[in-house]
């Protein structure tokens, strides 16, 4: 658990006392924190003057005893060789972190910055931890050398220990105004964000607004389209083309029957793209018809006996056929493919602009929760420091 959070557990403030709250308008808050912050530091920086004095005191004394127990000789003990060993190797670690020891604070005590406290306080627990095995196996040989060393340190960590809780005013003090002053500077940015937000979901729906009245019309236009004149003549003329188109198929087989196609393969056999050109139109009179520009079938048909006029009914069919070729084409066709593939692209924006104003609400919506979550944190913090919030 943080120091801050265990002091404040151990030094709430007596509920039952009465306590009268300073007014703070939010719009002079900043303002406010920075005179009570540097009014506080100042504070701070006259209380820890007092721990850098009795720290520097505890150094100068530990600096003695480290002294001491390096001097330490155990070559005329009678104990076992190995047991000797391992009590001055220990002894060298322990001393090792001691010197770390001392090092740390002496640090701390010449940058003093503003966590000066909570580095004593770190240095004297990383001591602890980390010199907890080598002091025990230390004491096998030289228990009483190393008591005045743990004695020392152990009464020095109780000063410590009651200094912070003296000053524990100042302190907390200190940490509340930084903590409002940081949630204050994080809500002005918040304030901002949702401001931005907010502007982007207007900005959303009014795209999309627009959009749905595209759609909207795009989709009347299209019903227009599908009901006008325009498009039953259309549908007429395709159907006066199909019915054309039927009747030249019907022509079609008409001449495709008066000609003896097994004849004429025999009678042209030798000749492959002759014979290529009447298997054409064995299997689909009117579309060799449409592909023989020549008309080469004609001069075949003549070699087949009572078709010496079939030329001229050919040449007639063909020249329906290529007026015939190709189905009608009418504009508000093109117009209606144009309108229906507007509608379509007018859904997908829809559906893009929809997905967009969903993530865009649920952005804003995120930062109106971590607004409150502040306000609410700002609101805990000001009331430690008895003041009033106004809004």
């Amino acid at each position: 658990m943080p120091l801050f959070d265990i002091l404040k557990k151990l030094f709430k403030e007596d509920s039952t006392k009465p306590v009268v709250q300073t007014r703070i308008d939010r719009q002079s808050l900043n303002d406010h924190l920075n005179q009570e912050l540097l009014l506080a530091e100042k504070e701070r920086a006259r209380v820890n003057l007092l721990l850098v004095t009795e720290s520097k005191e505890f150094i100068g004394t530990l600096r003695e005893y480290r002294q001491t127990l390096s001097s330490i000789d155990l070559s005329k003990r009678k104990e076992v060789e190995k047991l000797k060993l391992i009590t001055l190797e220990n002894l060298r670690m322990y001393l090792g972190h001691v010197d770390r020891l001392i090092d740390g604070i002496e640090k701390a005590n010449e940058q003093r910055g503003p966590s000066y406290s909570s580095e004593i306080y770190t240095q004297l627990m990383s001591f602890e931890n980390n010199s907890k095995m080598s002091f025990a196996k230390a004491t096998i040989l030289i228990g009483k050398e190393l008591e005045k060393t743990r004695d020392l340190i152990t009464s020095f960590l109780a000063k410590y220990n009651r200094f912070i809780s003296e000053h524990h005013a100042v302190f907390n003090r200190i940490h509340l105004l930084e903590s409002l002053r940081s949630a204050e500077q994080e809500s002005q940015s918040l304030k901002q964000a949702e401001k931005e937000a907010k502007e982007e979901v207007a900005d959303i729906d009014r795209k999309l607004k627009l959009a749905d009245e595209d759609h909207q019309q795009s989709v009347k236009d299209l019903e227009l389209l599908n009901k006008g004149e325009d498009l039953r003549l259309a549908r007429e003329g395709k159907k006066a083309w199909e019915e054309q188109r039927a009747a030249l198929q019907e022509e079609a087989l008409t001449l495709k029957k008066k000609i003896d196609f097994k004849i004429l393969l025999k009678n042209f056999h030798a000749d492959k793209k002759k014979h290529e050109l009447i298997n054409a139109y064995r299997d689909n009179f009117l579309s060799a018809i449409e592909q023989d520009d020549s008309l080469a079938i004609a001069s075949m048909v003549f070699t087949l006996p009572g078709l010496e006029n079939l030329g001229e009914q050919l040449h007639h069919l063909q020249e329906k056929t290529m007026k015939l070729q190709t189905p009608p084409v009418f504009q508000i066709e093109e117009e209606i493919r144009k309108k229906a593939k507007e509608i379509e692209r007018a859904e997908e924006q829809k559906q893009s602009l929809s997905r967009e104003q969903t993530a865009l609400q649920a952005k804003a919506q995120r930062i109106i929760d971590k607004q409150k979550e502040i306000q609410e944190a700002m609101q805990r913090d000001a009331k430690e420091l008895h003041w009033d919030l106004s809004q």
